[in-house]
């Protein structure tokens, strides 16, 4: 059973640090002094040895350092130290969620032209891709049906509010001029935004323009960043706010996830900083901030 989690943590490990002693033979340790030697009759179990197995015959030696090596070796006291446990894991490197957009297509139509690649860094509003949709055609027919119609039904308002003032139409003509106003400024709200949803910031550029069948609408970077992926090519078909068409990420800030068996659970520490190591190149630092509840079954 393995959690999803990164982290180099210390545990309280001691570590002794003496004179330089080397040892042949076996890996017996005697401990002699002057004036407290022991005879052949001293029990072996009073032996300090790295293994169960014990001989009098074991002994320890030393080695005569040349000057020329003594440059080389450090002397310290003995002193009690903690011993960093590192823990080496396997996982991948993983792009940020919370710095990374999807971005999608808000018409839908034939992808015309691909106007930027993966690994390209890009500005918040440049154009992507640019799709031919016959969509904008009806929704650009519709922002100029309504914007004539709301001119007129506010001419019709003016000329109602003349006529009332000189006591030629009745109040009730006069409200109902002002109720059509009112609704034609809604439809021309209505048909604008949907010109401002595919990426025509000025819709009232659209009327100057001359009438087309169909147009070719830029698909725009909602955020600045790297496009780390393009799901789309020339000629595909998309559809309105439902095709993925590229991935937006700012790497300069990326997750790494690793797993980390059961057992070594309680040698992780949050905030404590591991090294990465990758092929090539120096590890850089990371920083474990998150460790979630995920937990994979042991297979047999």
């Amino acid at each position: 059973m393995t959690k999803t989690i990164a982290a180099t943590t210390a545990t309280n490990r001691t570590r002794y640090f003496g004179s330089l002693f080397f040892l042949l033979a076996s890996p017996l340790l005697a401990l002699a002094a002057a004036g407290c030697g022991s005879g052949p009759s001293e029990s072996e179990s009073k032996m300090t040895s790295y293994t169960s197995s014990e001989r009098k015959s074991d002994t320890a030696q030393t080695f005569h350092i040349e000057q020329q090596q003594m440059s080389h070796i450090e002397i310290v006291p003995v002193q009690k130290e903690n011993l960093p446990r590192t823990l080496r894991l396997t996982g991948a490197v993983a792009y940020n969620a919370f710095l990374t957009t999807p971005v999608f297509a808000a018409i839908g139509g034939p992808v015309h032209e691909i106007l930027a690649a993966p690994g390209q860094v890009v500005s918040k509003g440049q154009p992507l891709l640019t799709v031919t949709s016959p969509d904008y055609s009806a929704a650009r027919s519709a922002y100029l049906k309504a914007r004539e119609a709301y001119a007129l039904a506010d001419k019709l308002y003016n000329r109602a509010q003349d006529l009332f003032s000189h006591g030629a139409i009745a109040q009730t003509d006069l409200e109902q001029a002002e109720s059509n106003r009112t609704q034609a400024h809604a439809d021309l709200e209505s048909s604008a935004d949907a010109l401002r949803a595919v990426g025509l910031k000025d819709p009232e550029a659209v009327a100057k323009n001359p009438v087309q069948s169909t147009a070719e609408i830029p698909v725009i970077a909602p955020v600045g960043g790297e496009i780390v992926e393009r799901l789309v090519g020339p000629g595909q078909l998309l559809q309105s706010a439902a095709t993925q068409c590229f991935t937006i990420s700012d790497t300069s800030s990326v997750w790494v996830l690793v797993n980390v068996y059961q057992s070594d659970l309680g040698f992780i520490r949050f905030t404590a900083r591991f090294p990465i190591l990758r092929p090539g190149s120096m590890p850089p630092p990371a920083l474990c901030r998150h460790a979630s509840s995920r937990k994979t079954p042991q297979r047999n």
